[in-house]
């Protein structure tokens, strides 16, 4: 019998494996590149993006404290909400407001009044009356509950304009229009108007900024994109806001977040690949049956049907054909140890 050798891992490397060894060592050498960039790690020393990369010096808590100059708060007093007189005023002049249309003419009385309203308090102690975290799509389903109510929203601003007024009761130049989204909204904008623009923000139909905004909901204003035409709706409120401040601690996100995903990303496919090269080790290598030893006598059913088949087998003649499942002849097993 001519003796086999047993190869755990074939007579040569499988395409697959070959093809699964690649992509390890492609995803090493993206992970080398990932961590070696300074930048991956700049959440760690709470750094800027910027400056990591522009190889500048860290900054120092002295540096962290100073902001831009604010413009100072423009407060007049005035009578708002919690006067009761000025409260049924302006609720005559909402009634009057249409919701999906235009801004017309005869809801600029309310948009002035509480426009005005906004102004007769810290910007603080507005966000403190507030009502918050509004659901979008209850603001769409149930318009009357929440007009002329003080809304904050925490808006990242995309495109802001403006626009030249005339005549008003508050004596007002320009009024800035700020266009953003929410968590809540997503891909739907919110309208804002502003009497005037905090510092920290520019006029640009492709800015990025974030701001607190705290105003009153006017309506739902329809308006019409200027490239496909279609008309859509967005609620339009009156306020003010102020600048967050979370350029660093969102830059830091972004570059943890894509760190780990990419640590995850390399750790899956190396198990993939590990778990695939020990299950291709196990298919491919030959499994040998364990020694057996001889029984030291054998059945009287075994010598029974050993000389049986014989007999069977002398019974053909040489041209008749030999059945497949005669045993061939050979010479006699002899069962036994040996003297």
């Amino acid at each position: 019998m001519r003796r086999r050798l047993a190869r755990p891992f074939g007579k040569s490397i499988s395409s697959s494996r070959l093809i699964s060894s690649l992509m390890a060592l492609a995803v090493l050498w993206a992970l080398y590149g990932r961590f070696k960039d300074p930048t991956t790690w700049a959440w760690m020393t709470h750094e800027s993006l910027e400056s990591v990369a522009s190889g500048a010096e860290p900054s120092t808590s002295a540096n962290k404290s100073q902001v831009a100059e604010s413009k100072p708060e423009t407060i007049i007093p005035g009578p708002n909400e919690e006067d009761g007189d000025a409260l049924l005023k302006l609720r005559k002049s909402l009634s009057v407001v249409e919701d999906k249309t235009p801004l017309q003419p005869h809801e600029m009385l309310a948009y002035w009044q509480m426009l005005a309203w906004s102004r007769t308090r810290p910007l603080a102690d507005f966000e403190k009356t507030a009502q918050r975290d509004v659901p979008f799509a209850q603001l769409w389903a149930e318009p009357d509950l929440f007009r002329g109510h003080a809304i904050r929203l925490r808006m990242h601003v995309r495109r802001i304009l403006k626009f030249t007024v005339e005549e008003n009761p508050l004596g007002l130049k320009e009024v800035y229009e700020l266009w953003g989204w929410t968590e809540d909204s997503r891909s739907y904008p919110f309208v804002v108007v502003l009497p005037e623009l905090p510092a920290g923000l520019k006029v640009g139909t492709d800015v990025s900024g974030e701001v607190v905004f705290v105003g009153y909901f006017l309506k739902w204003m329809s308006y019409q994109t200027f490239d496909t035409k279609k008309v859509n709706y967005s609620p339009l409120l009156v306020g003010r806001c102020r600048t967050v401040a979370a350029a660093g601690p969102r830059s830091a996100a972004t570059g943890w977040e894509a760190a780990f995903l990419l640590i995850a990303a390399g750790i899956g496919v190396l198990g993939f690949t590990i778990w695939y090269f020990l299950n291709s080790s196990k298919r491919g290598r030959m499994t040998l049956p364990p020694s057996a030893t001889l029984p030291e006598s054998l059945p009287e059913s075994f010598f029974k049907h050993a000389v049986q088949s014989r007999n069977e087998s002398e019974s053909f003649s040489d041209s008749e054909p030999r059945p497949a499942w005669l045993p061939v002849e050979s010479a006699p097993v002899v069962v036994g140890s040996k003297e």
